[in-house]
C-alpha cells in the first residue's frame, strides 16, 4: 500500500505484486490560508490529512476486494517544501504546506546574505518555503513553541510517524530543507549551527525502502489494516514518482506532468549548476542524485482556461485535449504560454501570468477552440523542452528516451506532441499514479517482497504507451519551438522573470490598428482557487483585465 499526501489531495494505491495491477481512491482538499502568521501563510490539516489517508485506504480495500490480512506493508510519499514541526508528545507545533510564504522575509534574508554559500552545501537556494526558513520564522514570531520543538519533519516522514510512532527522516527529503550538506550525505551541522537551529531536532536519516517500525494500532484503525505490519521509509513525490515511471539508471530524465511538473534526471555524483538555476538533490535510491529543473505549475491553469472553454463538460481537460486533435502541428500560428515557465532557482519572484490574444485573423467557433487548445498543449511542450535543455547543459547528458508520469499523461495528443518536439521517445507510466507506485514499492521491499528498490520497479513499473516522433511533425517543430522561444512573454530561463502566460497569434510585418484584449492572473491564485469559471471575475479577483489600442506596427503580443 502507498499512501500520497499531495498537494491537492491524498490518495491510497494497492498494488497487486502478481500481476502489477492498481487500485486507488482519491480525496481532493484544499490547504487553508492563516491570517494570523501573515497575508501569504497557510497552513496544513493534519487531523484532516489523516482522516483523509484512512478514507481512502478503506476505500481502496473495498474497490479492490482486498482483505488487511492480504496487506504485506505500507509506506508515504508526499509533496516537497512541507514542514511539520512536533513536540515530545507528538503534538502539532507548526505545519506548513509548500505554498506557505509567512517565512519570506526569512527567506530573502537568507538569499541575500548567504544564498551562493547554501546554494553550494545544499543544492538549493534559499526560499520562504524550505524548511530552514520556516523555523526561523518560528525562532523570531513564536519562541515559546519554538523551545517545545522536539523534531521537525516533511509530511511523508510525520505519516509515517503517524504510522508508527518512530521519528525519521527520509534523506532525499531532507535534501529540500536547506538544511542538508549532499557532499557528505548528512544534515548540516555547521549551516544548522550558524542559524541558531538546535541540531536535536532533526531526526536520524533512514533511507527508502527500509524499516521504519511497525503499524500501530491506532494507525491500523484508521487505515482498516492488521497492526503490526511493516510500516517502510517513503521518499518525496517526484522522486517516487521516478520510481513509479522506471527511472533508476543514470542519464534517465523523468517528467512528472501534474499540477506541478518537476523534471529530473538521475544522475551519480551531485552537479551544482554554476548559474544556479537548477536544483541539485537526492533520489530515493541510495547513492544516487537528482539535477532539476521544472517546467511550473501546468496543472492549474490548464484546468482553469479548461473550464473556461469547456465548463459543461464532465471532463473539461479532456474535452480541451481532445479538441486539441483537430487542430494542426503549429496550431495555424497561435502561439502560448500558459502554465509554461523555465526554471530559475535564484530568482524568487512569484509568478506573474498573463493572457493576451487579438482577434484579428484567429479562426473563429471551434476551429480556433481548437488551435487556442492546441496552442496550450504545445506551449507545455515546449516548456518541457526547455528546461530539460538546462539539465542537459549542466549535465553533458543527452538521453535518448524520457519516462513520464503524471495526471497530464492521460492525453495521448499531449505525450506524442512531447515526443515530435523533443525528437526522441518517450515512455508514459501506466498508472498515473506514479507518485503512489513509488511509495508502494518502497513498501514492498521493506516487506521484502524485493531485494532492492531497482528491483521493485522491474516487477511492478508498466507503460501505457510509448511515442516515437512523428518525422514531418518533428521537423516542423523544431522551427514552432524557436518561435516560441523568441515570442514575447516567453518565459526565460536564467533571467530572473516571474513566468507569463500569453496567447497571441501571427500577423503581417505591418498589422492594422486593433484592439488587444489582456487580463492578467496569478497560477498560485489559480491553483488555491480551481473553482473560478468566469474570466471577467478572475480579472476583477487579480485586479487585471483591460482593453487598450495598439498602435499600428506593434507586434500582437507586445505589453506596455
Amino acid at each position: 500500500m502507498g499512501l500520497d499526501v499531495g498537494t491537492g489531495g491524498g490518495r491510497c494505491l494497492l498494488v497487486n505484486t502478481e500481476t502489477a495491477e492498481t487500485v486507488g481512491a482519491y480525496r481532493a482538499w484544499l490547504h487553508p490560508s492563516a491570517p494570523e502568521a501573515g497575508s501569504l501563510a497557510f497552513s496544513l490539516d493534519t487531523a484532516h490529512i489523516w482522516r483523509v489517508l484512512g478514507e481512502t485506504a478503506q476505500e481502496a480495500l473495498r474497490k479492490a476486494g482486498c482483505t488487511p490480512q492480504e496487506v504485506a506493508g505500507v509506506a508515504a510519499t508526499s509533496f516537497r517544501h512541507a514542514t511539520v514541526a512536533i513536540d515530545k508528545q507528538g503534538h502539532v507545533l507548526l505545519a506548513t504546506p509548500n505554498k506557505d510564504a509567512r517565512a519570506v522575509e526569512q527567506g530573502m534574508r537568507l538569499a541575500m546574505e548567504r544564498g551562493e554559500e547554501l546554494y553550494r552545501v545544499t543544492g538549493h537556494t534559499p526560499s520562504p518555503a524550505m524548511m530552514a526558513a520556516r523555523l526561523l520564522w518560528l525562532k523570531d514570531k513564536q519562541p515559546g513553541p519554538f523551545k517545545s520543538v522536539s523534531a521537525v519533519l516533511s509530511i511523508s516522514d510525520w505519516v509515517g510517524y503517524m504510522l508508527s510512532g518512530a521519528a525519521a527522516a527520509e534523506p532525499a527529503q531532507a535534501a529540500e530543507s536547506l538544511l542538508f550538506d549532499l557532499q557528505e550525505h548528512r544534515w548540516a551541522s555547521e549551516v544548522i549551527k550558524s542559524l541558531g537551529l538546535p541540531e536535536k531536532v532533526f531526526p536520524r536519516l533512514k533511507d527508502a525502502g527500509t524499516r521504519l517500525g511497525r503499524l500501530t494500532r491506532e494507525a491500523a484503525a484508521n487505515l482498516g489494516l492488521v497492526p503490526g505490519i511493516p510500516v517502510g521509509v517513503g521518499g518525496p513525490d517526484t522522486q517516487c514518482g521516478l520510481l513509479g515511471a522506471g527511472v533508476v539508471s543514470p542519464g534517465q530524465i523523468g517528467v512528472m506532468a501534474g499540477t506541478n511538473t518537476p523534471i529530473q534526471m538521475a544522475i551519480e555524483k551531485p552537479l551544482i549548476d554554476e548559474e544556479m538555476r537548477l536544483w541539485t538533490g537526492l533520489h530515493v535510491i541510495p547513492g544516487m542524485y537528482v539535477l532539476e529543473s521544472n517546467a511550473g505549475l501546468m496543472g492549474s491553469p490548464l484546468e482553469w482556461v479548461a473550464q473556461l472553454i469547456h465548463g459543461d463538460a464532465p471532463n473539461p481537460v479532456a474535452a480541451l485535449a481532445a479538441e486539441a486533435e483537430n487542430s494542426i502541428p503549429g496550431a495555424h500560428g497561435m502561439v502560448s504560454t500558459i502554465g509554461a515557465a523555465v526554471f530559475n532557482a535564484s530568482a524568487l519572484e512569484p509568478p506573474v501570468d498573463n493572457l493576451t490574444f487579438s482577434s484579428l485573423l484567429v479562426r473563429g467557433g471551434e476551429e480556433g477552440r481548437a488551435d487556442l487548445a492546441r496552442a496550450i498543449l504545445e506551449g507545455m511542450a515546449y516548456a518541457v523542452r526547455a528546461n530539460i535543455e538546462q539539465i542537459q547543459q549542466v549535465s553533458g547528458i543527452s538521453p535518448a528516451e524520457l519516462f513520464l508520469g503524471g495526471g497530464l499523461t492521460r492525453s495521448a495528443t499531449w505525450t506524442q506532441i512531447i515526443s515530435d518536439v523533443m525528437g526522441c521517445k518517450v515512455n508514459v507510466s501506466a498508472t498515473i499514479e506514479a507518485t503512489a507506485l513509488g511509495a508502494a514499492i518502497c513498501a514492498g521491499v521493506n516487506a521484502g517482497l524485493y531485494p532492492d528498490l531497482q528491483s521493485g520497479v522491474k516487477a511492478l513499473a508498466r507503460y501505457c504507451r510509448e511515442h516515437t516522433p512523428d518525422t514531418s511533425a518533428s521537423a516542423a517543430y523544431q522551427a514552432y519551438y524557436a518561435d516560441w522561444q523568441s515570442a514575447p512573454g516567453t518565459p526565460p530561463g536564467g533571467h530572473g522573470r516571474g513566468q507569463s502566460d500569453h496567447i497571441r497569434h501571427a500577423f503581417g510585418d505591418q498589422p492594422p490598428r486593433r484592439w488587444s484584449g489582456s487580463c492578467r492572473f496569478s497560477t498560485q491564485d489559480l491553483h488555491q482557487r480551481r473553482s473560478g469559471r468566469s474570466l471577467p471575475a478572475a480579472a476583477a479577483r487579480t485586479g487585471g483585465g483591460h482593453l487598450r489600442p495598439l498602435p499600428t506596427g506593434w507586434y500582437p503580443a507586445h505589453r506596455s
